[in-house]
Parts: structure tokens; sequence; C-alpha cells
């Protein structure tokens, strides 16, 4: 099981799909893991790479 992180950060075309914060992120990805996802899709394309700033800041912790 994947999870995606496309909508994180919300900038240029990909704010069309969402603008999921740090805060939201972390609830997400909680979730995510309790339901046993293997595999993170992120990219540096992103929001301009703003999609794994995010993401880091909601795996912090867990590493």
């Amino acid at each position: 099981m994947a999870f995606g992180t496309a909508t994180f950060g919300g900038v240029g075309a990909l704010s069309k799909w969402g603008a999921t914060d740090d805060r939201e992120a972390r609830h997400l990805l909680e979730i995510c893991i309790d339901a046993g996802i293997n595999t993170v899709d992120t990219a540096n394309a992103y929001s301009n790479g703003r999609a794994e700033e995010i993401l880091g800041v909601a795996i912090e912790g867990r590493r």
C-alpha cells in the first residue's frame, strides 16, 4: 500500500489537487501507517519541493 504526497504544499499546478499543510500531513501519515502503508510516493517536483519538506516534518521522530 502506498501513500501519495502530491497534495502536500499546494504550490503551482498541483494547488488544484489540494494544499495539505504540516499538521494535516502528520495526521494523514498516522492514519496511513496504522493502515499498513509501506511506501511513500513523493517527488521534488511536487509543489516545487515543498511536499518533501512537509513529509519531513510529518515523519519527524518516526524514522
